[in-house]
C-alpha cells in the first residue's frame, strides 16, 4: 500500500452509559467486543468511568492507546477514542504516551466532544468524537459547526457519533466542505420500521411510539473515501441481557446496555 495511500480501519459506538442511572458498570461483552473487533480507530459515546475502569483500562492497554477526559466528568457522559498500537505512520509522527486530547468546557450547552489530534504525512488527522444531547440541538450544532470551521482548511477530519439526527438534517448544519457518511439503505416511504438498517430504536416521548432510526455517522473532511457497512446488532442476544428484545425493538429502557447499533468501517486518507 502506497504511503499516499492509507486506509485506516473504525469502530463507533453509543454504549449507553447513561449518567442518569446511577451506579453504571460497563458489561463484560462491550468490553469482548471492542477487543475482538481489532479497529485501528475505536470511539465509545455515552462513555462512564465506573469503578471497574482501571481494570478495563488494562485490558483495553495491552492493544491501544487510551484517550478520555483529563477528569470523570460530572455531569454528562464522556466520549472514549482508542488509537490501535502498532499503526507505524502514526506512531512515527506523534508521542502518543503524551498526546493530550482537546475537550470542550463542560456545560449544558456543549455537545459531548473529544478530539485527538493526530500529526501525519498530510497534515493533521483530528480523530473526533461526539454526541449531540437529546435536548436543545440547535446551539449544540451551532458550537460543533463554530469548532469544525476554526480547524485549518487543509486538515483531515474525521468526527464520528450520536448526533441524534438524520443525515440530510446534519448536512444543512456542517461547514461546507463537509461530508456526512451513513451506511446505504434501503426504506419503504415514511415506513420507518422497513429501514433495511439502523442505529437506534427511539421512542417518540409524546406518542411512545417507536421506530428504527438512523442516527449515529461519520463527518468528515478531505478523506479520500469513508467505506462503512450496515450498522453491526450481533451483540443483542439473551445471553448479554437483553432477554427476548431483539435488534428491532426499543432497548433505551434497560440499564448499562447498548441500545445503539456498532457503526464499522474504513477511510482512506
Amino acid at each position: 500500500m502506497g504511503i499516499n495511500k492509507i486506509v485506516y480501519s473504525i469502530m463507533l459506538w453509543n454504549i449507553h452509559g447513561a449518567n442518569g442511572y446511577g451506579l453504571y458498570k460497563t458489561p463484560d461483552f462491550v468490553i469482548n467486543k471492542v477487543l475482538s473487533e481489532k479497529k485501528d480507530i475505536v470511539i465509545l459515546t455515552e462513555f462512564i468511568r465506573a469503578s471497574e475502569w482501571k481494570s478495563i483500562c488494562e485490558r483495553f492497554s495491552n492493544y491501544y492507546w487510551i484517550y478520555t477526559y483529563p477528569t470523570p466528568s460530572q455531569n454528562n457522559n464522556e466520549i472514549l477514542i482508542m488509537i490501535k498500537k502498532g499503526l507505524f505512520v502514526i506512531e512515527q509522527s506523534n508521542d502518543m504516551g503524551n498526546l493530550v486530547p482537546i475537550i470542550l468546557s463542560e456545560n449544558k450547552i456543549n455537545p459531548d466532544f473529544l478530539e485527538v489530534p493526530l500529526s501525519t504525512n498530510k497534515n493533521t488527522l483530528h480523530i473526533i468524537g461526539m454526541r449531540i444531547r437529546d435536548k436543545d440541538h440547535i446551539p449544540q450544532f451551532d458550537i460543533l459547526k463554530n469548532y469544525l470551521n476554526s480547524l485549518p482548511k487543509n486538515d483531515l477530519v474525521i468526527c464520528g457519533g450520536d448526533f441524534n439526527e438524520w443525515a440530510n438534517p446534519i448536512k444543512a448544519k456542517i461547514p461546507t466542505g463537509y461530508s456526512v457518511n451513513t451506511p446505504r439503505y434501503k426504506m419503504i416511504p415514511n415506513d420507518f420500521q422497513s429501514l433495511s438498517t439502523w442505529s437506534a430504536v427511539p421512542k417518540n416521548k409524546n406518542t411512545e411510539k417507536t421506530g428504527k432510526a438512523i442516527i449515529d455517522h461519520i463527518v468528515s473532511k478531505n478523506i479520500l473515501s469513508v467505506s462503512l457497512s450496515d450498522y453491526l446488532w450481533d451483540f443483542v442476544s439473551k445471553d448479554n441481557g437483553y432477554g427476548s428484545r431483539k435488534s428491532d425493538e426499543y432497548k433505551s429502557d434497560l440499564p448499562c446496555l447498548p441500545d445503539h447499533g456498532i457503526l464499522i468501517g474504513e477511510f482512506r486518507i
